[in-house]
């Protein structure tokens, strides 16, 4: 149910602002919803925002979707 849900709102985030990726933040002890995610198409990034990190949803493989560069 959760999926079907999750699908629904991609579609309609897709008809209202075209496809385009699609970023969420999960955070790093949020073991249950990693998994729903990548199970669901997201990829996980390498970085992280505090104690989460950020997921990707990609349109096919025709978009390259760069991470801003973070100064220390």
């Amino acid at each position: 149910m959760g999926g079907e849900i999750l699908e629904k709102t991609i579609q309609l985030v897709y008809r209202d602002f075209g496809k385009r990726p699609i970023a969420l933040r999960c955070h790093k002890d949020n073991i249950q919803a990693e998994r729903f995610y990548l199970r669901h198409g997201f990829k996980k990034m390498d970085v992280m925002e505090g104690n989460d990190y950020l997921l990707f949803f990609k349109i096919h493989q025709l978009i390259t979707f760069r991470l801003p560069q973070r100064s220390l």
